[in-house]
């Protein structure tokens, strides 16, 4: 009998500490993922917008989440404007935000306490780039 107790003291202290480890790095790990999904969904929302100001110029806001890449949760914003305002020059230079959320309660807005992450950049408009989208 004292060997059961003391086997059953030994599997407590070792098998409750190794449980509660694992359910830690369970949660840094989905946390580690939201965030990658977060950068690289922004960043190719950025390069997108690029490729788009540099071939049409327009100023807009758009904003969706990315369910058809398999993210539902995971919602977007991206302002383009060449107001001086958002650090752009009126038809010489646009600034493009994106921001990236994790939708957690799926109101399809960003709001308090949901992680982001934020990317910028800005295009210039140059004679040359308007010269090859005509020619192309």
């Amino acid at each position: 009998m004292l060997e059961l107790v003391a086997a059953s003291m030994l599997i407590g202290t070792t098998l409750v500490p190794a449980l509660q480890i694992m359910t830690r790095s369970l949660e840094v790990t989905r946390k580690l993922t939201t965030s990658e999904a977060l950068a690289t969904l922004g960043a190719s929302m950025l390069e997108k917008s690029l490729a788009q100001t540099s071939s049409t110029w327009s100023t807009a806001s758009s904003s969706g989440n990315f369910s058809s890449d398999g993210y539902p949760t995971i919602g977007y914003t991206v302002t383009r404007s060449d107001a001086v305002t958002d650090g752009g020059i009126p038809n010489s230079l646009m600034a493009i935000q994106v921001t990236t959320w994790d939708d957690r309660n799926n109101n399809g807005r960003w709001d308090t306490g949901e992680p982001t992450v934020t990317f910028a950049s800005k295009v210039a408009r140059l004679t040359t780039y308007d010269y090859e989208a005509r020619i192309s």
